[in-house]
This record gives C-alpha cells, sequence and structure tokens, in this order.
C-alpha cells in the first residue's frame, strides 16, 4: 500500500512538473515566434528580401545564358 501510495504521488509530481515545463516552453516559443515574425514582415527587411530575390533571377538567368 505504501509503494502504491509513493508511486501515485510520483506520477502526480512528474505531470505537474511536465505541464509547468511545456508552458513555460511554449510560452518562449510564441515569443520567438512573434519576434521573428515582427522582423520577417518589417518594411526594410521586405524591400531587402524583394531586392536579393531580383538579383538571384537575373543570376540564374545570366548562368542559364552561359551554359547554354
Amino acid at each position: 500500500m505504501k509503494k502504491a501510495f509513493i508511486l501515485a504521488a510520483l506520477t502526480v509530481i512528474v505531470i505537474a512538473a511536465f505541464l509547468a515545463g511545456s508552458r513555460q516552453g511554449r510560452a518562449q516559443y510564441d515569443a520567438v515566434r512573434d519576434a521573428a515574425g515582427s522582423v520577417w514582415n518589417d518594411r526594410t527587411v521586405k524591400k531587402i528580401r524583394k531586392r536579393a530575390s531580383k538579383k538571384f533571377r537575373r543570376a540564374v538567368k545570366r548562368a542559364q545564358k552561359q551554359l547554354g
């Protein structure tokens, strides 16, 4: 009986610790995701992405012409 009580108490503690840790982990994940999203959607970053994309497409076209 004593072993069953200890096992049940240990199980409850492990579950509580897991839930607390997963909530903290989720909060940090959400914070990082939101920060990355705000940087990705920044107006300056959008301009740079667009410029880099154009340069990349031009480089691909030039390489295709040279290769035949």
